[in-house]
């Protein structure tokens, strides 16, 4: 599996999801596993993927840093193991 995690504040939460099922729809891409969950910056989001293409696409698209000294931004990685880098 290729994990991608995106942290997100809080009051982007609800945005970001719609914009991310669009890209899901619109590129036909289906993602294996996803969580969310909340931290010290808001919330992680954590999506799996089959294919390291499509999580490479997806980290692309959607990653970015909300907090500007949020520590989850250190966390974050792609891993073909579903482990963070």
């Amino acid at each position: 599996m290729y994990a991608v995690e995106i942290p997100l504040r809080s009051d982007e939460l609800s945005g970001q999801m719609v914009a991310m099922r669009m890209w899901l729809d619109k590129e036909r891409v289906e993602p294996s596993k996803f969580s969310c969950r909340e931290n010290e910056c808001g919330m992680l989001i954590r999506i799996e993927f089959r294919i390291a293409r499509e999580a490479e696409e997806f980290a692309e698209r959607f990653f970015h840093v909300s907090g500007p000294a949020c520590r989850a931004a250190e966390e974050i990685g792609l891993a073909a193991d579903g482990a963070l880098e």
